[in-house]
């Protein structure tokens, strides 16, 4: 997967790399590394991706471990540890998610972050059963960079996704056992014909979904970007994501005291 030129002097480099894929084609692990770098900071991070589904093919638990280095402020730690999101399904839903991280060293503390679903009155059905940017852009984040592999939930390749696609969700961002932080994001959806996903109001941001046939099966979209097993796949971006932003602005008001 290649991504766009890099921009406003930062360089921002993922590699996943050894893919596991399970006899249902859904990814089993991968290794994953990471190199970010800016005028004044940078990141690297090298690990492995551990993913456990049930027998319903709905992913469980995402497990992260490794190791890296940060570099702020002209100085530069290495930091270590487990980054473990478990999901919770009832019904066909994901109702709860819960990070939690063990990693230490650096300005790294343990955290835990809760989300919550709210599916209304079951307002929007998923007929293709996919993963829209509510339902895996918060799931899937690592130490290093943040949301490189949300397009692998996208495509199908880590399990079926929800039978209805939540309204809203709740989360709860705790640092050293200390609520920091807890806020909800709204959702709603349009669909196409075939039960596919066409537009998602993600708390006021528009995303669009297109698809290469127009098929709402998982074997006729994975088809426009194949992975297979001991396969590598490298993007390549300059703009920082959104959950990363968020928490290098939540580090610099702890260093402030706020």
């Amino acid at each position: 997967m290649e991504g766009h030129d890099v921009e406003d002097g930062d360089d921002d480099t993922t590699i996943l790399s050894d893919f596991s894929i399970n006899s249902d084609g859904y990814i089993t692990e991968f290794s994953y590394s990471c190199d970010y770098s800016s005028s004044d900071e940078g990141d690297s991070f090298t690990g492995t991706y551990n993913f456990t589904y049930n027998s319903d093919g709905q992913i469980t638990q995402i497990v992260c471990s490794g190791s890296g280095k940060e570099t702020s402020d002209g100085e530069t730690y290495s930091y270590s540890g487990k980054l473990t999101t478990s999901l919770t399904w009832s019904n066909g839903v994901i109702t709860k998610v819960t990070v939690n991280d063990e990693a230490s060293g650096g300005d790294y503390s343990e955290s835990s972050l809760y989300i919550s679903y709210d599916y209304g009155s079951n307002d929007y059905a998923n007929g293709a059963k996919q993963y829209t940017n509510s339902t895996a852009k918060r799931l899937f984040a690592s130490y290093g960079t943040f949301d490189d592999y949300e397009a692998l939930a996208f495509l199908g390749y880590l399990g079926i996704g929800p039978t209805y696609l939540p309204v809203s969700g709740t989360y709860t961002y705790e640092e050293d056992g200390e609520e920091y932080e807890e806020f909800t994001e709204e959702y709603s959806y349009d669909s196409n014909d075939n039960g596919t996903v066409n537009w998602e109001n993600w708390d006021g941001d528009m995303v669009y979904y297109t698809y290469s046939d127009g098929s709402s099966t998982k074997a006729g979209v994975r088809a426009a970007t194949a992975v297979k097993s001991g396969s590598t796949t490298t993007r390549t971006h300059g703009v920082m994501s959104p959950l990363r932003r968020a928490v290098l602005k939540h580090k610099a008001r702890v260093a402030a005291g706020k």
